[in-house]
């Protein structure tokens, strides 16, 4: 009975083979997520069209009597921060989307730690396949009077 000589492949043409694969792979798995924009560019584009005035935002008693025009493109809600020399506070209203030229007036607590808040920012909350906070079109006013 004779045995037969079989020849595999050499462990060194083994392993370059194999990384062949592995860069094929990972190159296919790449093109195929790959959308060409990051998410902060897509974030940016459906930003572009976005604009909030903050028509008045002042203090009275212990609350912040706010007043915000949306003069952009309609958006799906609004993020408040709330800020003082060492503590900073976000809020999300509720029910605050805003069609173009509409007026949301809020009034909310203004009680961050012991201190009443010194400056307000306002960004714009827009509903692509999720919710993206515009913080590019930010709007903000330092120095809350007291209300008249």
């Amino acid at each position: 009975m004779r045995i037969q000589s079989k020849k595999g492949l050499s462990p060194l043409l083994a392993t370059i083979l194999l990384m062949a694969f592995v860069v094929a792979l990972g190159s296919v798995i790449m093109s195929w997520s790959d959308t060409g924009e990051t998410a902060t560019e897509q974030d940016q584009t459906i930003c572009n069209a976005v604009t909030v005035q903050i028509q008045e935002a002042c203090i009275e008693e212990n609350q912040i009597r706010l007043s915000v025009r949306n003069t952009g493109r309609r958006i799906d809600g609004l993020e408040i921060i709330l800020q003082n020399q060492d503590i900073e506070t976000n809020i999300r209203l509720p029910s605050s989307s805003l069609v173009r030229n509409e007026v949301l007036e809020r009034t909310i607590p203004a009680i961050v730690s012991e201190t009443i808040p010194t400056s307000i920012h306002i960004n714009p909350l827009l509903r692509d396949t999720e919710l993206v906070t515009c913080t590019s079109r930010s709007e903000q006013k330092e120095r809350l009077p007291l209300c008249n």
